[in-house]
């Protein structure tokens, strides 16, 4: 069995599976599957394929990269050249493989790879009768936050996507690298909010305002987010990732909101965005389940850098349909059932401070915290 992106595959398996899908008549499999079945279990088919493809191709630079760089160490030794090696005695055959690489790795064959993946996902929500929105939240020049929906065609079509390795080649990501400006020359126009159609009085500017106090306060203090509500009484929250922000402000933009926003106080207004948003923001498994849930929408919240999606976290569930040929719906329910019971663990606690036993940091930041930003 090889790994593929950090988890085992067996490509004999999942190429006689595949082998087995395309002999069958379409419309006998359709008999037996039902039409919904049979598009997921071809979307899980091709997605594994692509990966099993990809790795291959990136396996075998790998591989050209071991001999050359045997080569380079040779012609190290010959010269004589101690210390850390320099690239100028690098072959010209090792840095060909090294450039290949790193183009793999950027190029149209890992595209496909996430283009499947996106498939995959939409499927195995189509079948449950959701719908995957991807939603970006963008901040303009004056720190604004602006919502943009974008399709699986406007993200690949517009290059918003940048695509890297992080410690090996087997772990590959996909960030989004998307600007306000690239998002108005593709055409795409920033979610209003009047024509969601949403029923409350939410006070848009006073929102905004709190989450622009809030996000200043994150980047001033290291990610320490400390507030004074109610009167004499601070607060802090120790918030995991600037992303947590976002998705706490898209809960409350996109969804009838809890709290209307509607207090003069600013202060105020960033105690409840921090306890019915950022406080509730869990580390559960968005593959079924957005990170927002409104109606049949399922919200996908991303910031400006965050990762796109984990190839990885999709790799058994789609072994899992194609494996088991009794697979069906009932079984993916349930599946998600079991991901949504999972005890979700919170990721940004609040606690009251008392100022008589505040670290000396905490009452220099007490101190020294301007309320108006």
């Amino acid at each position: 069995m090889a790994k593929q992106f950090g988890v085992t595959i067996d490509p004999k398996t999942i190429s006689n599976i595949i082998n087995s899908l395309n002999e069958k008549e379409e419309k006998e499999l359709e008999n037996i599957l039902g039409k919904d079945l049979l598009k997921l279990k071809k979307s899980a088919a091709k997605f594994l394929q692509i990966i099993l493809e990809t790795q291959e191709k990136i396996r075998n630079i790998e591989l050209m990269m071991q001999a050359q760089k045997k080569r380079r160490d040779q012609i190290r030794v010959e010269l004589g050249v101690t210390g850390r090696f320099l690239s100028s005695y690098e072959t010209d055959e090792y840095r060909r493989c090294r450039e290949e690489l790193t183009n793999e790795l950027r190029n149209q064959e890992i595209e496909k790879l996430y283009d499947a993946a996106f498939v995959f996902h939409e499927e195995l929500n189509s079948v449950l009768g959701q719908e995957v929105q991807t939603v970006i939240l963008l901040q303009d020049k004056e720190g604004n936050p602006f919502l943009f929906n974008v399709s699986k065609d406007q993200i690949f079509n517009n290059n918003f996507l940048n695509y890297e390795e992080t410690s090996k080649t087997s772990k590959l990501t996909a960030r989004f690298k998307v600007s306000i400006n690239q998002m108005r020359q593709a055409g795409i126009e920033a979610i209003n909010r009047d024509d969601l159609n949403i029923n409350d009085n939410l006070n848009l500017k006073n929102l905004n305002t709190a989450y622009k106090s809030i996000l200043y306060r994150y980047d001033t203090y290291k990610q320490l987010v400390m507030w004074l509500f109610p009167n004499d009484v601070w607060n802090k929250s120790k918030i995991s990732a600037r992303g947590d922000i976002a998705e706490a402000y898209s809960m409350f933009f996109l969804k009838k909101a809890e709290y209307d926003f509607q207090s003069a106080n600013n202060e105020e207004n960033i105690n409840y965005f921090m306890v019915l948003g950022v406080q509730e923001v869990d580390n559960v498994s968005g593959l079924l389940q957005g990170d927002i849930s409104s109606g049949k929408y399922e919200y996908a919240i991303k910031s400006a850098d965050a990762s796109y999606m984990s190839v990885q976290q999709m790799i058994p569930l789609a072994q899992k349909i194609l494996n088991n040929d009794k697979y069906s719906i009932i079984d993916l329910q349930k599946y998600k059932e079991k991901l949504a019971n999972k005890k979700a663990k919170l990721r940004n606690p609040i606690e009251q401070i008392l100022i008589s036993q505040a670290t000396e940091p905490i009452q220099e930041i007490i101190k020294n915290l301007d309320l108006t930003k």
